[in-house]
């Protein structure tokens, strides 16, 4: 099964958004699109799974005000090279880096009581300084729950072995 598209009535109209469908099938039984399948028992994983789509559509369309509301204040994030950002670096790193399309497969979602941990694959097309940049990603996300909404304490990414990056020689690092 292939991944549906998901576009937003206020993208601009040159991004796009690819998130595979949710799952189904019998409880631990993983599905084609990737995603493990929950049983009655299981806590859902519904609101975790709205808090990605936000905080990607989000990243895509670059809103700093909801990326400032859905990232936690120690937030840090570790780059496909090893370089560290905290929340205010990942936020300000939008005005030299735009999205064209942010394509995700692969999701398979955690959830541990207010912690949970997104795990997925994500190629993307997008421009730093002007230049084109294609990366795909295996990418971990950890979310929590303290005393309020969903919020997103870190985010790790590594290289795919088999589709090497395209970077301008500025943004390696």
């Amino acid at each position: 099964m292939s991944p549906t598209t998901l576009v937003a009535a206020a993208l601009p109209p040159h991004a796009s958004f690819v998130r595979p469908p949710p799952a189904t099938g019998t409880p631990g039984e993983v599905t084609p699109t990737g995603h493990p399948s929950q049983s009655r028992e299981e806590p859902t994983m519904d609101d975790v799974r709205a808090v990605q789509d936000r905080f990607d559509r989000a990243e895509l369309t670059a809103d700093r005000d909801a990326l400032r509301e859905l990232i936690a204040d120690d937030f840090r994030s570790i780059g496909p090279r090893g370089f560290v950002m905290d929340k205010e670096q990942w936020i300000g790193r939008h005005s030299e880096f735009r999205y064209e399309r942010l394509d995700t497969s692969e999701m398979d979602v955690r959830r541990y009581g207010d912690t949970a941990v997104v795990r997925d694959v994500q190629r993307n097309r997008a421009t730093y300084q002007d230049h084109p940049v294609a990366v795909a990603t295996r990418v971990s996300q950890v979310w929590v729950r303290l005393d309020g909404p969903w919020q997103l304490v870190a985010i790790q990414f590594s290289p795919l072995a088999d589709e090497p990056a395209t970077l301008p020689e500025e943004a390696r690092r």
